[in-house]
């Protein structure tokens, strides 16, 4: 499966930190030790409320994640900025050398 590594070009530092009432409603969940109560973020306590800016950020790593499958950035572009763009590549279950070639190859082809 072939898909960018995340959705938008690179955030500024900070940029994905949790603000206003989901910042409160973490902080008060640290506070009172009840972090064992709500496994989750914050943002998914209160769906709908405030979206999570991770989440819409980093939107195509968490499937890979979830199956279990090997997945690898490969930086294989540049934005106007100069900043990389990422290539997700994500194989078969245990397949990781399959990625590793591939991986190798579109470097060495990108090099030329």
């Amino acid at each position: 499966l072939l898909t960018p590594t995340i959705a938008t070009p690179p955030v500024p530092h900070s940029a994905l930190e949790p603000r206003g009432l989901m910042q409160a409603l973490g902080g008060f969940i640290a506070r009172a030790n009840l972090s064992f109560l709500f496994p989750g973020k914050p943002s998914q306590l209160m769906p709908g409320i405030e979206a999570d800016p991770a989440t819409r950020f980093m939107c195509f790593t968490p499937l890979a994640n979830a199956m279990g499958l090997p997945s690898m950035n490969v930086p294989l572009e540049s934005n106007h900025a100069g900043l990389p763009i990422g290539t997700l590549l994500t194989g078969r279950r245990g397949d990781d050398v399959s990625l590793f070639r591939l991986a190798a190859q579109l470097e060495n082809t990108h090099r030329s």
